[in-house]
Protein backbone atom coordinates (compact mmCIF):
# COMPACT_ATOMS: atom_id res chain seq x y z
CA UNK A 1 0.00 0.00 0.00
CA UNK A 2 2.68 2.58 0.27
CA UNK A 3 2.76 5.01 -2.59
CA UNK A 4 -0.60 3.77 -3.58
CA UNK A 5 -4.13 3.82 -3.11
CA UNK A 6 -7.31 1.34 -4.37
CA UNK A 7 -11.22 1.43 -5.19
CA UNK A 8 -13.84 -0.95 -4.51
CA UNK A 9 -17.21 -1.38 -4.21
CA UNK A 10 -17.92 -2.13 -0.24
CA UNK A 11 -20.50 -5.10 -1.92
CA UNK A 12 -17.89 -5.85 -4.62
CA UNK A 13 -16.68 -8.98 -2.67
CA UNK A 14 -13.48 -9.67 -5.39
CA UNK A 15 -12.42 -6.27 -5.64
CA UNK A 16 -12.95 -6.17 -1.85
CA UNK A 17 -10.43 -9.22 -1.69
CA UNK A 18 -8.03 -7.59 -3.94
CA UNK A 19 -7.98 -4.26 -1.32
CA UNK A 20 -7.62 -6.84 1.30
CA UNK A 21 -4.71 -8.56 -0.08
CA UNK A 22 -2.77 -5.02 -0.09
CA UNK A 23 -3.90 -4.61 3.17
CA UNK A 24 -2.33 -7.52 4.45
CA UNK A 25 0.73 -7.41 2.32
CA UNK A 26 1.26 -3.82 3.99
CA UNK A 27 0.77 -5.35 7.86
CA UNK A 28 0.16 -8.87 7.87
CA UNK A 29 -2.23 -8.77 10.91
CA UNK A 30 -4.71 -6.87 8.95
CA UNK A 31 -7.46 -7.41 6.02
CA UNK A 32 -10.70 -6.38 4.85
CA UNK A 33 -13.86 -8.55 4.35
CA UNK A 34 -17.73 -7.64 3.45
CA UNK A 35 -20.59 -9.93 4.89
CA UNK A 36 -24.13 -10.24 4.42
CA UNK A 37 -26.37 -12.53 6.33
CA UNK A 38 -28.31 -13.54 10.01
CA UNK A 39 -24.57 -14.36 11.62
CA UNK A 40 -21.67 -12.15 12.94
CA UNK A 41 -18.62 -13.87 13.01
CA UNK A 42 -15.10 -12.97 12.93
CA UNK A 43 -13.48 -16.18 13.82
CA UNK A 44 -10.17 -15.39 15.46
CA UNK A 45 -9.85 -12.13 14.40
CA UNK A 46 -11.12 -8.59 16.04
CA UNK A 47 -13.44 -7.17 13.70
CA UNK A 48 -14.30 -3.76 13.73
CA UNK A 49 -17.23 -3.38 11.65
CA UNK A 50 -20.01 -1.00 10.47
CA UNK A 51 -23.19 -1.02 9.38
CA UNK A 52 -23.66 -0.47 5.60
CA UNK A 53 -27.32 -2.07 4.86
CA UNK A 54 -30.65 -1.60 5.91
CA UNK A 55 -31.48 -1.50 9.74
CA UNK A 56 -31.47 -4.58 11.37
CA UNK A 57 -31.61 -6.18 15.31
CA UNK A 58 -28.75 -8.05 16.84
CA UNK A 59 -28.57 -10.39 19.42
CA UNK A 60 -25.98 -12.26 21.70
CA UNK A 61 -27.21 -14.20 24.52
CA UNK A 62 -30.39 -12.68 25.20
CA UNK A 63 -28.56 -9.15 24.32
CA UNK A 64 -30.56 -7.40 21.71
CA UNK A 65 -29.43 -4.33 19.88
CA UNK A 66 -30.74 -2.02 16.61
CA UNK A 67 -28.39 -1.38 14.28
CA UNK A 68 -28.99 1.15 11.84
CA UNK A 69 -26.77 2.11 9.02
CA UNK A 70 -23.48 3.96 9.87
CA UNK A 71 -23.46 2.09 13.03
CA UNK A 72 -20.28 0.64 14.28
CA UNK A 73 -19.92 -2.60 15.68
CA UNK A 74 -16.88 -3.79 17.82
CA UNK A 75 -16.44 -7.87 18.31
CA UNK A 76 -14.01 -9.82 20.17
CA UNK A 77 -12.86 -13.34 18.60
CA UNK A 78 -14.38 -16.31 18.98
CA UNK A 79 -18.90 -14.54 19.28
CA UNK A 80 -21.11 -15.29 17.10
CA UNK A 81 -23.84 -12.69 17.05
CA UNK A 82 -27.04 -13.71 15.15
CA UNK A 83 -29.29 -11.25 13.16
CA UNK A 84 -32.81 -11.22 12.54
CA UNK A 85 -32.88 -10.03 9.56
CA UNK A 86 -29.84 -9.55 6.55
CA UNK A 87 -27.57 -7.79 8.26
CA UNK A 88 -24.53 -5.74 5.93
CA UNK A 89 -21.16 -5.22 7.09
CA UNK A 90 -17.63 -3.81 6.15
CA UNK A 91 -15.30 -5.18 8.72
CA UNK A 92 -11.84 -4.51 9.41
CA UNK A 93 -10.19 -7.71 11.11
CA UNK A 94 -7.22 -7.78 13.45
CA UNK A 95 -5.52 -11.18 14.07
CA UNK A 96 -3.59 -9.55 17.27
CA UNK A 97 -4.71 -9.37 21.09
CA UNK A 98 -7.63 -8.09 21.20
CA UNK A 99 -8.49 -5.27 23.40
CA UNK A 100 -8.05 -6.16 27.07
CA UNK A 101 -11.88 -5.87 27.97
CA UNK A 102 -12.40 -7.93 25.52
CA UNK A 103 -10.33 -10.28 25.89
CA UNK A 104 -10.93 -14.23 27.13
CA UNK A 105 -14.28 -14.63 29.20
CA UNK A 106 -14.80 -10.62 29.72
CA UNK A 107 -15.36 -10.82 25.20
CA UNK A 108 -17.66 -13.50 25.91
CA UNK A 109 -19.36 -12.03 28.54
CA UNK A 110 -19.71 -8.35 26.47
CA UNK A 111 -20.52 -10.10 22.74
CA UNK A 112 -20.49 -7.24 20.95
CA UNK A 113 -19.87 -3.39 21.47
CA UNK A 114 -21.97 -1.01 19.60
CA UNK A 115 -21.55 2.81 18.76
CA UNK A 116 -24.35 4.76 16.84
CA UNK A 117 -24.14 6.86 13.81
CA UNK A 118 -26.08 9.36 15.79
CA UNK A 119 -23.97 9.38 18.62
CA UNK A 120 -20.90 11.73 19.97
CA UNK A 121 -19.63 14.91 20.26
CA UNK A 122 -18.99 17.38 16.74
CA UNK A 123 -15.60 19.04 16.08
CA UNK A 124 -13.82 19.83 13.37
CA UNK A 125 -10.73 18.48 11.70
CA UNK A 126 -8.66 19.29 8.79
CA UNK A 127 -11.68 17.28 6.61
CA UNK A 128 -14.50 18.88 7.97
CA UNK A 129 -16.99 18.60 10.66
CA UNK A 130 -16.34 15.34 12.62
CA UNK A 131 -18.02 12.79 15.31
CA UNK A 132 -15.04 10.73 16.70
CA UNK A 133 -16.75 6.79 17.30
CA UNK A 134 -13.18 5.62 18.61
CA UNK A 135 -10.98 8.21 19.15
CA UNK A 136 -7.66 8.34 18.09
CA UNK A 137 -6.82 8.88 21.73
CA UNK A 138 -8.57 5.47 22.94
CA UNK A 139 -5.46 3.26 22.26
CA UNK A 140 -7.57 0.44 23.28
CA UNK A 141 -8.19 -0.59 20.25
CA UNK A 142 -6.21 -1.48 16.70
CA UNK A 143 -8.41 0.87 14.30
CA UNK A 144 -10.18 4.23 15.08
CA UNK A 145 -13.45 5.35 13.48
CA UNK A 146 -14.28 8.93 12.60
CA UNK A 147 -17.72 10.23 10.63
CA UNK A 148 -16.81 13.22 9.16
CA UNK A 149 -19.18 15.89 7.15
CA UNK A 150 -16.38 16.96 4.35
CA UNK A 151 -15.98 20.77 4.12
CA UNK A 152 -12.72 22.67 3.46
CA UNK A 153 -10.82 19.51 3.74
CA UNK A 154 -6.52 20.22 3.57
CA UNK A 155 -4.78 17.82 1.67
CA UNK A 156 -2.40 15.75 3.63
CA UNK A 157 -0.60 12.68 4.08
CA UNK A 158 -0.04 9.95 6.73
CA UNK A 159 3.92 8.37 7.09
CA UNK A 160 2.80 5.01 9.31
CA UNK A 161 -0.75 4.57 8.33
CA UNK A 162 -3.66 3.73 6.00
CA UNK A 163 -6.46 6.19 5.93
CA UNK A 164 -9.58 4.06 4.33
CA UNK A 165 -13.14 5.95 3.18
CA UNK A 166 -16.17 4.26 3.16
CA UNK A 167 -18.64 6.83 0.91
CA UNK A 168 -22.02 7.18 3.42
CA UNK A 169 -23.74 9.91 1.03
CA UNK A 170 -22.87 11.81 -1.67
CA UNK A 171 -20.66 11.73 -4.79
CA UNK A 172 -17.99 13.43 -5.77
CA UNK A 173 -13.97 12.85 -5.95
CA UNK A 174 -10.62 12.53 -3.98
CA UNK A 175 -7.62 14.10 -5.08
CA UNK A 176 -4.51 11.97 -4.10
CA UNK A 177 -0.62 12.18 -5.66
CA UNK A 178 2.84 11.90 -4.55
CA UNK A 179 3.09 15.70 -3.96
CA UNK A 180 0.22 18.60 -3.34
CA UNK A 181 1.33 20.20 -7.20
CA UNK A 182 1.06 15.78 -8.30
CA UNK A 183 -2.41 15.58 -7.44
CA UNK A 184 -4.83 13.25 -9.91
CA UNK A 185 -8.85 13.32 -9.38
CA UNK A 186 -10.44 9.86 -8.13
CA UNK A 187 -14.36 9.61 -9.01
CA UNK A 188 -15.98 8.38 -5.43
CA UNK A 189 -19.78 8.05 -4.44
CA UNK A 190 -22.18 6.32 -1.68
CA UNK A 191 -21.16 2.79 -1.16
CA UNK A 192 -17.74 2.76 -2.16
CA UNK A 193 -14.38 1.96 -0.39
CA UNK A 194 -10.85 4.39 -0.68
CA UNK A 195 -7.89 3.11 1.00
CA UNK A 196 -4.97 5.80 0.48
CA UNK A 197 -1.48 4.41 1.57
CA UNK A 198 1.51 5.89 3.69
CA UNK A 199 3.31 8.29 1.85
CA UNK A 200 -0.28 10.01 -0.65
CA UNK A 201 -1.37 13.54 -0.27
CA UNK A 202 -5.27 13.27 -0.22
CA UNK A 203 -8.27 15.96 0.22
CA UNK A 204 -11.81 14.69 -0.40
CA UNK A 205 -14.44 17.10 -2.16
CA UNK A 206 -16.88 18.88 -0.18
CA UNK A 207 -19.97 17.27 0.62
CA UNK A 208 -19.30 13.55 0.78
CA UNK A 209 -20.55 12.43 4.38
CA UNK A 210 -17.76 9.61 4.79
CA UNK A 211 -16.59 6.88 7.99
CA UNK A 212 -13.02 7.24 7.58
CA UNK A 213 -10.64 4.05 9.21
CA UNK A 214 -6.99 4.95 10.48
CA UNK A 215 -4.86 1.72 10.26
CA UNK A 216 -2.02 2.01 11.70
CA UNK A 217 0.70 -0.64 11.22
CA UNK A 218 1.46 -3.24 13.87
CA UNK A 219 4.64 -0.84 15.00
CA UNK A 220 3.32 2.22 14.94
CA UNK A 221 0.49 1.21 16.79
CA UNK A 222 3.05 -0.03 19.72
CA UNK A 223 4.82 3.13 19.21
CA UNK A 224 1.33 5.09 19.73
CA UNK A 225 0.55 3.17 23.19
CA UNK A 226 4.37 2.62 24.20
CA UNK A 227 5.07 7.08 24.21
CA UNK A 228 1.35 6.94 26.06
CA UNK A 229 2.49 5.14 28.66
CA UNK A 230 5.66 6.94 28.74
CA UNK A 231 3.72 9.93 28.82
Amino acid sequence: MNGNYLTAGARDSEAIKQLSRAITAWDPMLSIKFTRGDALYGGIMTTYGLAIGDPTMISFRGREQSVNPGDAIVMPPSVRVSANSQAEFLWICYEGLAPEHLRGPDGLAVGFEHFSFRDGATDTSICGARRQVLPTNDLRYRVQYHFVNIANAEPHTHANMVELYYVLSGAGEVQIGPAQTELTSVPIRAGQVLAVGPGLYHVPSNGLGMCIWFLYAEMAHRRRVRDAVAS
